[in-house]
Parts: structure tokens; sequence; C-alpha cells
């Protein structure tokens, strides 16, 4: 897969990080990431395995790592960890926004993020609402970074003419406290989380929006499991 820009190795991508020093530390979702992803020709191959399962042919056609998309509202855009275009088997496009996750938290709930934004940060939230058809919804319990990073899907997908796409946990480290805050995410549209799976379509206006989290394997084996099964997930 190609990245766009001067990614030559692990130093350029650290260089695109919000804060390279702070955001950048082993066992952490940046640099877990990069190292999963920068020297792919495709996909990393456990995602290219469950993608596959799925039904999902796509060939990856250009990376975008640390991707911006701007939002009505608040100050900042929202900035996906690596925004993925890829392309089907009947040649339409399929952006796939992937968020790395490890020993961090999705950040704060709704709730907490309310408390301290002004009228324009309440307009974005209102805009991410009416995107995921959520504005009547009770989703104070939510974490606000799984609201912009979806969203962000449905906007590249609109801006480029894409019929589908979707939103990709890339998970690092068992982290049970994030897979319960995605599974809630996804209880509001009706699905029951599960790992390793590719899940929905749910149908937002005319947009075919799919989830996925995919768990990284294991960078050490684990005595307590089989290691002919570690072996195999790891491939």
């Amino acid at each position: 897969m190609k990245y766009f820009g001067l990614l030559e190795n692990m130093e350029d991508w650290r260089l695109l990080l919000a804060d390279p020093v702070k955001h950048w530390k082993d066992e952490y979702s940046a640099k877990e990431l990069a190292r999963a992803w920068a020297s792919c020709d495709r996909f990393p191959r456990k995602v290219e395995r469950i993608l596959s399962q799925s039904g999902l042919e796509l060939t990856p056609l250009f990376g975008f790592p640390e991707y911006k998309i701007n939002l009505p509202g608040g100050s900042r855009p929202s900035q996906t960890d690596l925004y993925v275009l890829a392309q089907d088997r009947e040649g339409g496009l399929f952006p796939i926004m992937v968020e790395g996750k490890a020993k961090e938290t999705f950040g704060p709930l709704v709730s907490e993020w309310r408390k301290e934004r002004s009228e324009s940060g309440l307009e974005r939230l209102d805009f991410l609402a009416k995107e995921l058809e959520l504005p009547f919804r009770d989703i104070d319990n939510l974490r606000y970074q799984l609201l912009h990073r979806t969203v962000s899907v449905l906007l590249e997908g609109r801006r480029i003419g894409a019929g589908r796409g979707m939103m990709l946990v890339h998970a690092f480290a068992d982290n049970e406290d994030s897979f319960d805050d995605y599974s809630r995410f996804l209880a509001h549209f009706g699905i029951e989380a599960e790992k390793d799976s590719v899940q929905g379509p749910v149908v937002l206006g005319n947009f075919h929006l799919q989830f996925a989290w995919i768990q990284a394997p294991p960078t050490k084996l684990d005595p307590s499991k089989s290691i002919i099964l570690q072996l195999l997930d790891m491939r």
C-alpha cells in the first residue's frame, strides 16, 4: 500500500502525530499501529484475514496516517490514526478509518465532554448525533471519540462518492474497558459487538457503514494458551 507523503520509516510516521513525544511510546497505540501498518504491502496479516472471512474483497490503494477531517463547531478537526482508501471488487471506493487502541481509553464520555464545551462545541455534538441518526437518544454514556471517528467515515465517504465504508478499531492490548465502550456504542445501532469480526452494515442515509474490532496478535506467547493456536493467530 502506498502512503501519502514521505513515509520512508517509523520516524516519518512519528512526526505526523499531534504530539510526537507524548504519543510515541512502546505498547501505546500510535507506535504499535505504525509498526503494524507501515511496512505492509496490503493490510496487516490478521486484518486481511478478518476482512476476507467477512466476504470483503478489498484492495488498499492509499494510506493517510493522522488524517484530519473538519467538523462543524469546535476548534480542531477529528484526527484519525490512519485512513485507508480501499477499493472493492466492483471497483467502488471503500474508506476505512482505523483507530488504534492499546492502553489508552476512547477519551471522555459525552456527559463529561459536554460540561466543558462552549456553544460551538455543543453545535458539533448535535451535528455528530444527527449524522449517526441518534439525535433523540441518550448518548451521555458513550465515548465522544467513537462518535467523531465514526462520522469521519460518513463524511469522507460522501466526499469521494463511496456508498459504504468502515470504522475499524485495531487493538494492541487486551483492554476490556475499551471493548465495553465499543460494545455500548454499537448497541445503539442494534449490534452486539464481537471481536475479530466485521459487523453491520448500518444504513445511515444512503451510506452502508460497517464496524470491526480486530485484536492484534500477541507479540509474546502466552504459556496458558495453546502454542499452535497462538502461532496460527499470528499469521
